[in-house]
């Protein structure tokens, strides 16, 4: 990284919350086309500073925030084909988080996975019971989802357990990431309503903060 381009990357980061802390706002003082111009700013400033930062930049990192930045735009729109399309980019971002922690994670004695499985299977399945009655067609594709959702929780949360340190930003972030989609699928399916309105961006915005910067470290320690 030369020294002209930390000034710039720093900036990057700093305008990442400004506009997030814009979009939030944006809730209570009730201008919804704030959020229509800012969202699809915001991971792209995430991932310039993610470029700048990391010396090893790792493809499948990228992709993540890549599928984030499409299901963020899905997203802004309404119906069905939107969701799902919104639904199908953060699977991706997922399984893209998880093929870097998957290697971490498969070597950790048995002892420490036994408590993030058991916890985050108790949610899923506690999620999924209670909104399973109102998922209706859409019940196949939000259970494929939840999996993926809460296997990137267990791998999280045993790395955290196993390594202790900067590994809980990973799973704080990842638990902020779950959060916020629950609270998109009870917005979506139970309230049918806008019900956690700016606390489903200030859960993202956070988790997917948190999550780059645990990246950003392993990727010191790597080069």
């Amino acid at each position: 990284m030369n020294s002209k381009s930390l000034p710039q990357l720093r900036v990057a980061l700093a305008l990442y919350v400004l506009f997030g802390l814009i979009y939030l706002g944006s809730y209570w003082a009730e201008l919804p086309e704030v959020r229509t111009v800012l969202k699809p700013f915001l991971i792209p400033l995430l991932s310039y500073f993610y470029w700048g930062r990391a010396s090893i930049r790792k493809t499948a990192i990228l992709g993540a925030l890549f599928f984030s930045f499409l299901g963020d735009v899905f997203l802004m729109g309404s119906g069905t084909l939107f969701f799902l399309l919104g639904l199908s980019s953060f699977l991706g971002a997922h399984l893209c988080y998880m093929r870097v922690l998957w290697p971490l994670w498969k070597p950790l004695a048995i002892k420490v996975k036994v408590i993030p499985l058991l916890l985050y299977g108790v949610y899923a399945c506690g999620l999924l019971s209670f909104l399973w009655p109102v998922l209706e067609e859409l019940k196949v594709p939000v259970c494929i989802y939840a999996l993926a959702l809460c296997g990137h929780g267990v791998l999280s949360l045993s790395l955290a357990l196993a390594q202790g340190q900067r590994s809980w930003y990973l799973a704080l972030g990842v638990f902020l990431f779950i959060l916020s989609d629950s609270m998109i699928a009870l917005n979506s399916f139970y309230f049918n309503a806008d019900y956690f309105r700016e606390w489903v961006m200030a859960t993202y915005l956070s988790a997917q903060a948190l999550i780059i910067l645990y990246f950003i470290h392993i990727n010191q320690q790597e080069s």
